[in-house]
């Protein structure tokens, strides 16, 4: 469904997120996060699923809170897929009733990457809908990120550029 001169549903989600992350705004803003967000692809073994509503958060705002980049600083790059899960209702009772296990990549709503730093190359975060992007991965992204288990930084050797 088309809304307000062409934009959908989940870009008009989006904006409201952004401009409540920008505006600071706390508990009510929470609403306007995603409600799980995972991680998939080489080099992670398996997948990383981050449930934690503060900390789903707190990943979702610092990619707002950081610097856009020129499109060309991704290019070549491996990314790691990032799955949005919005619609707190739909996602909530596999938190609750713990059937994380079930999910899979293709259910998320939204798709964005995220490309580990390597050499002189800042780590980069790329959402589709509001905004600028890609931009560099703040301390907090990187933070967040590598306390799960999620590489943050990959050496040349292994694989900076897609195969």
């Amino acid at each position: 469904m088309r809304l307000l001169g062409g934009m959908n549903r989940l870009g008009l989600s989006l904006a409201v997120a952004g401009a409540a992350l920008a505006l600071g705004l706390g508990g009510s803003a929470k609403a306007a996060a995603p409600r799980l967000i995972m991680i998939t692809g080489e080099p992670l073994a398996g997948r990383v699923l981050i449930s934690g509503g503060d900390e789903v958060f707190e990943l979702y705002g610092s990619f707002f809170h950081a610097k856009p980049v020129d499109r060309s600083a991704a290019e070549g790059r491996r990314p790691l897929r990032l799955g949005l899960f919005w619609d707190n209702a739909l996602w909530e009772p596999y938190v609750r009733e713990g059937r994380l296990a079930e999910l899979r990549p293709g259910q998320a709503n939204q798709v964005g990457w995220f490309y580990p730093a390597v050499g002189e190359m800042a780590a980069l975060v790329n959402l589709s809908g509001y905004g600028t992007w890609p931009k560099v991965a703040n301390e907090t992204a990187l933070r967040i990120l590598e306390a799960r288990g999620v590489p943050v930084r990959l050496n040349e050797s292994n694989g900076n550029r897609v195969p």
